[in-house]
């Protein structure tokens, strides 16, 4: 039904030199150039004018006041106000980051239809698109995800203040929805339902050779505006490939 797995890191590198190119073409960067300085320009704005007050007023909120008088053991006090700063300051980037990704994965969602159909007039012209999904089911499933994603943050919200551990336990929900949305995308966007899940059990190693390190390069600072879309190439490029 398919072909051969390309299971040996030297195709999944291929695939990333591949999707290199074709992020820097001329027809992609004029492509996302417009929103994605729409999108920086936005977030710029709010991190510059709100997130010293957001920081305070956290702070100020939940900051632990022992009262401590006696200057043998005020160092309690310090630390824990260290501690403390240091948590929220991972939180704030952390949660910054995942509105920013939120923000980028609907962005490219919506320009999907052009990305994949860049790849494949440019690479696989011989292979037939066979998706079956329409674009008010695509819709509806990516809200689903988003309801599914806010939900997972708000649950896990009292381990956001317990400190390191918040800053580790939120990218769980990040890399989900990072993953399942890039995913459903080029899937859905290449192939029909039944072929998608059944690469999916049989190819979750490639998928996730790809998905894993652009996440990670994800979480860094503008990165994490250009990362989702370099990651649509690359899956299209899986996807195609593995397509029968």
């Amino acid at each position: 039904m398919f072909e051969t797995p390309t299971k040996n890191p030297i195709a999944i590198k291929s695939i990333f030199l591949q999707s290199k190119n074709d992020f820097f073409s001329a027809y992609i960067l004029r492509l996302i150039f417009l929103p994605l300085v729409l999108v920086l320009v936005f977030w710029g704005i709010i991190f510059y004018f709100f997130i010293g007050d957001t920081f305070s007023s956290l702070y100020s909120l939940i900051r632990p006041d022992l009262s401590i008088s006696s200057n043998w053991f005020s160092w309690i006090q310090n630390l824990l106000d260290s501690l403390l700063k240091i948590t929220l300051f991972l939180f704030l980037s952390i949660m910054f980051l995942a509105l920013t990704l939120l923000s980028n994965l609907i962005l490219c969602s919506f320009l999907t239809p052009f990305i994949i159909g860049f790849i494949h007039n440019k690479h696989y012209p011989t292979k037939t698109i066979n998706s079956n999904s329409s674009l008010l089911q695509t819709s509806l499933t990516l809200l689903k995800i988003y309801f599914l994603y806010l939900l997972m943050l708000c649950l896990l919200i009292p381990l956001y203040f317990v400190p390191f551990i918040g800053s580790l336990v939120i990218l769980i929900p990040n890399y989900w929805l990072f993953s399942k949305t890039l995913v459903l995308d080029a899937g859905e966007s290449i192939l029909d339902k039944n072929t998608l899940k059944e690469i999916q059990k049989t190819h979750k190693q490639e998928i996730r050779s790809i998905v894993i390190p652009l996440f990670t390069l994800s979480l860094l600072p503008l990165l994490n505006f250009f990362t989702p879309f370099f990651a649509l190439i690359a899956l299209a490029h899986l996807l195609f490939i593995l397509k029968s």
